[in-house]
């Protein structure tokens, strides 16, 4: 018995060792199997990332818009007010000195500029209120009544052929650039003539301007040759500075903005003098506060 014990011994040692090896093997294969077949699985990660990123800021978007459940809607912090009594301020004579025109644009409230043609500085007025955003029209001198009243160059007359008149006016318009229309410079005479008055607007009516009455006379024909010119026109409602006296000069705009107040609107003539920026320093900004609502002209021309 125990010489066929020993015999069998090595048999079952190399059967043993056999196992053992088949066991290694196996997991060796079980672990090379699942390298091949699960290795892809990390590739389809990719597309993923960009379906994520993309969306992200949309919805962030969408969340800052949305109003919560429940909760009123804001209103608009600006909303549409009602249009208030409207003043337009013309001021004549520009051309002489560029003294109060700083003092006038730093009001940063709407005037007009009503320049003179062919004085020292009626260029580099014109193109400064332009460049600041102000508007300004041609102060076209016309024929007064009184023949004693000094008159500036080039001023038209009723001696004048319809090509001398045609021909003042385009050089007038040209030596004054930007301008949205012309007034006349005195011209009491020559606004009751309608010989010139007719010319002088065909001619502005060429140059898409408009024409603003002074009203030097209460005999002008000016609105009416407009009308059948078909021009856009306006006229003068008071006169700011007949006298320099600064409170006749408040009173006169007190009185302008008791005509706006009545009829919605107003147009007040003043000049290029100290004592006149002085008190519309002082006074429009107080009418502003007031409701009262600074236009340039060409908001007021029919």
């Amino acid at each position: 018995m125990q010489k066929k014990y020993s015999q069998r011994s090595p048999e079952n040692q190399k059967t043993s060792l056999r196992l053992a090896v088949f066991i290694v093997s196996l997991f060796i294969l079980i672990l090379l199997v699942r390298q091949v077949f699960y290795a892809p699985v990390k590739r389809p990660v990719e597309p993923l990332k960009k379906k994520v990123v993309i969306p992200a800021p949309k919805i962030k978007k969408e969340k800052k818009a949305v109003v919560p459940k429940g909760a009123v809607a804001e209103k608009p912090r600006v909303t549409p007010t009602k249009k208030g009594p409207e003043i337009a301020i013309v001021l004549d004579d520009f051309g002489y000195t560029m003294e109060n025109v700083d003092k006038l644009l730093a009001l940063r409230i709407p005037i007009t500029f009503s320049i003179l043609p062919h004085l020292a500085h009626s260029r580099d007025i014109a193109v400064t209120v332009m460049d600041a955003g102000y508007e300004s029209i041609l102060h076209l001198p016309m024929e007064p009544l009184s023949h004693t009243v000094p008159v500036e160059h080039d001023t038209i007359t009723t001696a004048m052929t319809d090509a001398e008149i045609v021909a003042i006016v385009r050089s007038a318009s040209a030596a004054v650039p930007g301008i949205n229309g012309v007034s006349n410079h005195m011209g009491s005479r020559a606004t009751q003539d309608r010989r010139i008055m007719t010319i002088v607007m065909r001619y502005l009516k060429t140059r898409g301007l408009f024409f603003f009455d002074s009203r030097s006379t209460g005999t002008s024909v000016c609105e009416d040759v407009a009308y059948k010119v078909g021009l856009p026109f306006a006229a003068r409602d008071i006169f700011l500075d007949n006298s320099n006296d600064p409170d006749y000069i408040k009173n006169q705009l007190l009185v302008l903005k008791k005509r706006a107040l009545t009829s919605g609107s107003a147009i007040g003539i003043g000049h290029d003098r100290a004592q006149t920026v002085r008190v519309l320093t002082y006074m429009l900004p107080r009418f502003k506060k007031e409701g009262i609502r600074f236009v340039f002209l060409s908001e007021e021309v029919n």
